[in-house]
């Protein structure tokens, strides 16, 4: 229970002083955390979809379809409430509705005085466990998860996002963006909100490196850097087009210039790579569409709740889509600059959270042609055209994998 005197900031005084000024004749202005006798209850019922185990590429138990599982509690919520476009409050202030946790879910009570428009009520929800590493401030910049409420957006960085943490093997997250419905529900005012993972899957195969010249090229190990881009990238313009989406807006930005609108994305310079030693059970080895590959690793990434290309602000300097997967491969220990790569069209009606996605080589090209970007003849190239991108549901792959003991 928080027990500390509620001390709203500047900005929220004068969002209510507003809000009062303007629709002072019709509705009361929304005064955070009030007893007022007019008050109505409101009960959030938060449950968590059915299918909230997770797989990743951290170090686990190997499933059957050859990606590794866990089990992760989900024992936090936090939420932030907003009233006619702007900011009231949010679950760390003092004097904030607890959230409880419920079973495999949350309630949080919630009270709003009568004559309020509840169609002007939004509630934005984070479900996680309480060892997450996550701080609530106005920034972007994060060594984890950062929760921008007055910004209205969330920012994860992919080290943190994909396993490479201190504390925690594997991530994962919900969250849930609702309007108060236009006709109370006359049971108590109950709200019924399932949560949704924010972020897709994609794992990255390919048979290329079980080849003698490939394999002998990669000695020691291949490390992987992903990212997203309009072009093609190759070794004069990965950086701008090996972007990852670090900052989701699940509401339109009010106050950042330039604007941001719902479901955009922040994009930065790829930061994330995953190394594996193509050796003993790292990777392991996979049947996937009846041919044996390496399970180089996966992504977790940010994306559209609803199936869409990534969206972002044009001013931003970006093309108005990212339509290509970009993999750099290195030699393990090498840097960027001597990396080949290979590049995945994107479906042309994007992708969609809570999806896993396979990007694998369409055939093995052996000691042929390294393709664009990569070194031809030399026995350690990828052909970009050889590579698809192939949509694969949870919670199996659809029968297709097995893993070899």
């Amino acid at each position: 229970m928080k027990l500390k005197q509620i001390y709203l900031s500047a900005s929220m005084c004068l969002a209510v002083m507003g809000l009062a000024s303007c629709s002072q004749a019709e509705e009361p202005a929304p005064v955070p955390f009030s007893d007022d006798a007019d008050n109505i209850e409101w009960v959030a019922d938060i449950t968590l979809p059915d299918d909230f185990k997770t797989r990743a590429a951290a170090s686990g138990t190997v499933g059957s379809d050859g990606l590794y599982t866990f089990s992760r509690e989900i024992n936090r919520l936090w939420y932030a409430v907003y009233y006619n476009g702007a900011y009231l409050y949010d679950s760390e202030q003092d004097l904030a509705p607890d959230a409880v946790k419920k079973g495999d879910g949350f309630t949080v009570l919630f009270k709003f005085h009568k004559d309020l428009d509840p169609t002007k009520i939004y509630i934005f929800f984070w479900a996680g466990n309480s060892e997450d590493n996550v701080t609530v401030s106005d920034t972007m910049d994060t060594q984890a998860i950062n929760l921008n409420f007055v910004n209205r957006c969330v920012s994860v960085n992919p080290y943190y996002m994909n396993g490479n943490n201190k504390e925690l093997k594997e991530y994962d997250s919900f969250s849930g963006y609702i309007q108060l419905s236009p006709t109370k529900n006359v049971t108590n005012y109950n709200m019924k909100v399932t949560l949704k993972r924010p972020f897709a899957q994609i794992h990255v195969l390919s048979d290329e490196f079980s080849y003698p010249g490939v394999s002998t090229a990669f000695p020691n190990g291949v490390t992987v850097i992903p990212g997203f881009g309009s072009d093609i990238a190759n070794s004069t313009n990965h950086e701008s087009n090996m972007q990852l989406p670090t900052t989701w807006f699940f509401d339109s930005s009010l106050t950042m210039s330039p604007a941001y609108t719902q479901n955009e994305y922040r994009f930065t310079s790829a930061n994330y790579q995953f190394t594996n030693n193509l050796s003993g059970s790292s990777p392991e080895r996979v049947t996937f569409k009846n041919r044996t590959m390496d399970y180089l690793g996966c992504l977790y990434v940010f994306a559209p709740v609803q199936k869409a290309q990534f969206k972002y602000p044009v001013a931003s300097g970006l093309s108005s889509s990212l339509g290509k997967l970009n993999l750099a491969f290195m030699k393990k220990g090498e840097d960027i600059s001597k990396a080949q790569y290979a590049a995945v069209s994107l479906p042309a009606d994007g992708i969609q959270a809570n999806n896993r996605y396979v990007v694998y080589n369409r055939q093995n090209t052996g000691d042929g042609d390294g393709g664009p970007g990569g070194n031809d003849g030399d026995g350690g190239g990828f052909v970009t055209a050889s590579f698809a991108f192939e949509v694969v549901t949870a919670p199996g792959w659809d029968g297709t994998t097995d893993i070899q003991k």
